[in-house]
């Protein structure tokens, strides 16, 4: 029930994704859950995230859950054993799905909308972790701008 409002927020990604933005929210709060989150708890949300634009977009059900399962899985893996949780690996995460999620479902993938989903992903960060901290009452893993090579 404390995780509640995330999934709500789900909702509201996947319904202004499919009606009005042409910015993929969802996958930007998956790799943000991913990056506040334990691997557990941004495997399960992924999968359910994938669910829910699928069943709203009207794709082929557990298409994307099977490409935001592949991208967590390959950013928990990225973050445990290069960067930790270093900011610059989140970006580059949404950046290169942004390109892979779109070649796997023929949307056509434009640089200025992957900037864009950057740009929305360093605004939506702080927002995420404060509310995340508020509902939970627990710290999540910080993201931070200082090298951890």
């Amino acid at each position: 029930m404390k995780q509640l409002w995330i999934y709500l927020l789900l909702l509201l990604f996947a319904f202004l994704q499919t009606t009005f933005v042409p910015i993929n929210l969802v996958l930007l709060l998956v790799v943000l859950w991913a990056a506040i989150r334990t691997p557990k708890d941004a495997i399960t949300f992924s999968f359910i995230a994938g669910i829910v634009l699928d069943l709203l977009s009207g794709r082929l059900l557990g298409m994307s859950a099977l490409l935001f399962l592949t991208i967590i899985v390959l950013f928990s893996f990225f973050r445990k054993n290069v960067w930790s949780s270093h900011i610059l690996a989140v970006l580059a995460v949404v950046f290169v799905s942004s390109f892979f999620f779109s070649l796997a479902t023929s949307i056509p993938w434009n640089i200025w909308k992957a900037v864009a989903e950057v740009i929305l992903t360093i605004i939506l960060k702080p927002v995420i972790s404060f509310v995340d901290v508020e509902f939970q009452g627990e710290q999540p893993i910080q993201l931070d701008f200082r090298d951890r090579l």
